[in-house]
């Protein structure tokens, strides 16, 4: 598999090129589980599967942006609403907030 990434300037990565990059792990990952770089891009606690999410938005942000979408927003708060009418896999907390906004698509 080749992996892309913003942190490497656009370049592709094969699978051991991409471990390599990842930066110097501490031994054991905030979970409490041995870290390695396979853990680290599958917990959900050290904090890598944020930084990869966070990498897609901004991914898609840039492009809708060389689209012409206009007036594009990361991480806007969603109005408050009435959690009981909510699927319940949504997120109704007062600081939920919407990946990407944009006008214009």
């Amino acid at each position: 598999a080749v992996v892309s990434t913003q942190s490497t300037g656009g370049y592709e990565l094969s699978r051991l090129e991409f471990i390599d990059a990842i930066p110097d792990l501490p031994a054991k990952c905030e979970c409490g589980d041995p870290n390695s770089a396979d853990h680290a891009l599958t917990c959900t606690k050290g904090g890598y599967s944020i930084m990869r999410h966070d990498q897609v938005r901004d991914s898609v942000a840039e492009i809708l942006t060389y689209a012409g979408v206009r007036a594009i927003q990361k991480e806007k708060l969603l109005q408050p609403c009435d959690d009981a009418r909510l699927h319940p896999s949504n997120n109704a907390a007062a600081d939920a907030r919407m990946d990407i906004t944009c006008i214009g698509f």
